[in-house]
């Protein structure tokens, strides 16, 4: 049977006894990122850039795709 159970990272800031603040998150035992892309470049010096980034884990997804361009002149 898998366990679900998460692990948690935990970060404190404390400025004062009055002022002080917590972050807790949860976090998948096992990441991978993907990235793919394709950049083409004229003659002229000009480019076109196309590209994806993925983020996998067992809770989560991220993807992200992305179109660049640049003209010389």
């Amino acid at each position: 049977m898998r366990s679900t159970a998460l692990p948690r990272r935990e970060a404190r800031l404390r400025h004062d006894a009055k002022h002080n603040f917590t972050i807790r998150a949860e976090m998948d035992q096992v990441q991978a990122d993907v990235a793919a892309g394709v950049e083409m470049i004229s003659a002229a010096d000009n480019a076109l850039r196309l590209y994806y980034d993925g983020h996998f884990g067992y809770t989560i997804q991220i993807h992200s795709v992305g179109l660049k361009g640049s003209v010389a002149f």
